[in-house]
């Protein structure tokens, strides 16, 4: 027959574990909860229940931590942590996880915000607290990364880089792994300003502009006029030869540099004439 008494090895490693939560206990010790609470109580460890002011303001400023770092700090289950935050009315959200937290830093800044709520389940106050306060990852509502300034262009990201880079613009680095080149609405206002041969003004799908500046409308008038003069003046030649550099994976700027046009020219004579064929 098994015994059923405790060894010393088994309550040494309850004193330092008694907090942990009832799963982990019954698997580590190899007991029913039932007599893992008997224990508990038999050496004393029962008595240290009630909470002090100073555990309750440190579970109010750090309620959306990670549940090890709650359950370290205030060395008591995870159990009892979420039971008093109930009493204290802190279930308006929930504990993160190590793995939502990596995955909020990972995109922070590369993926839109409602893509990241809809992801992690969270509101979007949420989400933006926990980047803001906890993580210290910086607004991502005043910026733009590459990936969007290109979306946005019709460009590729690699093209929008290359040109910061190239012209040493002023840009931000994000704070998530993966580093994305991003500029403030300042920043992009010039950009774009600086890098008209890059974009048609049809494809600006983002207002950045309070009012339609001196540059802007002239850029909207010259656009509409290069549409006009491309559609008229690509010899055949010329047109079987763009389609097959982008058959061949050639980008709306490289295919500008060989034919000796610009982007939006390429762009139009293409998005006009010859998209189907691709």
């Amino acid at each position: 027959m098994v015994s059923n008494k405790w060894t010393d090895e088994e309550v040494e490693f309850l004193k330092e574990n008694y907090f942990r939560d009832k799963d982990f206990l019954v698997e580590k010790l190899n007991r029913s909860y039932s007599g893992i609470r008997s224990k508990k109580f038999n050496v004393g460890l029962t008595n240290n229940n009630k909470w002090t002011k100073e555990e309750e303001q440190f579970l109010i400023d750090n309620w959306e931590k990670e549940e090890e770092f709650l359950i370290k700090n205030l060395n008591r289950s995870i159990e009892a942590i979420k039971q008093k935050a109930r009493r204290m009315g802190l279930t308006a959200s929930k504990l993160w996880t190590k793995e939502e937290e990596e995955y909020l830093q990972d995109k922070w800044g590369c993926v839109k915000i409602e893509s990241i709520c809809k992801y992690l389940n969270r509101s979007k106050r949420a989400v933006e607290d926990r980047a803001y306060r906890v993580l210290n990852l910086g607004s991502q509502n005043s910026w733009y990364t590459a990936r969007e300034i290109a979306e946005m262009l019709q460009v590729n990201k690699a093209t929008i880089v290359k040109r910061i880079i190239k012209n040493n613009f002023p840009h931000h680095r994000g704070k998530t792994k993966q580093k994305p080149y991003m500029l403030d609405e300042v920043q992009l206002r010039r950009f774009l300003k600086e890098n008209q041969d890059l974009w048609h003004y049809d494809n600006l799908t983002i207002n950045i502009f309070e009012n339609e500046v001196g540059w802007l409308k002239a850029k909207k008038e010259a656009d509409k006029n290069k549409l006009k003069k491309y559609k008229k003046s690509w010899s055949e030649e010329e047109s079987f030869r763009m389609i097959d550099l982008l058959r061949n994976g050639y980008n709306y700027e490289e295919v500008a540099q060989k034919l000796n046009r610009t982007i939006e020219g390429v762009k139009g004579h293409h998005r006009y004439k010859y998209r189907w064929k691709l």
